[in-house]
């Protein structure tokens, strides 16, 4: 029988009293913004934080972007062993992700990202990172992810992640749906055996200049935010007729 994803019930929401509200607490920001003449430098803080939280490509040209993935770019070893991965053994086009599970982004383009290595799993290599900056929560999803990955069931547990509302409050149970050996995996989470790769992903990706998730990295060259399915397409199409 197949597994389907784990969808907990919805949680109510607890009331708040106004003045702790993220609405409240942004009000007597902004007033004491006003009283201190900041405005301007509060808007553009505001801006800047809002443009990290919900990356987007900026670029969606993809003959601009062609042009620079045909050769190697400067991050072209980003891709390493002992972390999972989908493809082709010997990709033409190879793509590094940087993600959190935890990320809005990145369970937005987690579909995209399926579809495209359904469609060009015989070209194209896809190369999963680990960057958990998000919230605390993110840390022990990532190290769930790594120890899922050693038992080969990797991407069992990424799909029932980012189809769970609440995955870090349901590690155990969708790791059983995934089909885990539950012992193995407690052992593994609880020793927490991958922190060292989790580090050196996260300093991966600070070193590549990652402010948010996703981050990819494509044939070695950086792009930031959500990639669109059709430019995905394009970039991919172009490279490997090339």
């Amino acid at each position: 029988m197949a597994n389907t994803a784990y969808i907990p019930e919805p949680l109510q929401p607890v009331q708040k009293k106004w003045h702790k509200t993220w609405w409240g607490v942004s009000g007597i920001f902004l007033l004491l913004l006003i009283a201190t003449g900041g405005v301007l430098f509060g808007l553009q803080v505001k801006n800047a934080y809002q443009q990290i939280q919900t990356q987007t490509l900026q670029s969606t040209d993809p003959a601009a972007l062609i042009a620079r993935f045909k050769t190697p770019g400067p991050y072209a070893d980003a891709a390493i062993a002992n972390r999972p991965t989908l493809g082709s053994a010997a990709p033409k086009v190879e793509i590094v992700e940087f993600f959190d599970f935890n990320c809005p982004n990145c369970k937005n383009s987690f579909p995209t990202i399926r579809q495209i290595m359904s469609e060009h799993k015989d070209t194209v290599k896809l190369v999963m990172r680990y960057y958990p900056v998000i919230a605390d929560s993110s840390l022990d999803l990532a190290l769930a992810g790594q120890c899922a990955n050693e038992q080969g069931l990797f991407w069992n547990l990424h799909d029932r992640f980012f189809q769970n509302s609440a995955p870090a409050a349901h590690i155990a149970e969708i790791a059983r749906q995934s089909g885990l050996n539950l012992t193995q995996f407690n052992t593994c989470l609880q020793s927490q055996k991958y922190l060292n790769i989790i580090k050196q992903d996260v300093a991966a990706a600070q070193a590549v200049g990652a402010r948010g998730t996703p981050t990819w990295l494509i044939n070695g060259h950086f792009i930031s935010g959500e990639i669109p399915h059709d430019a995905f397409v394009q970039i991919i199409d172009a490279l490997v007729k090339n």
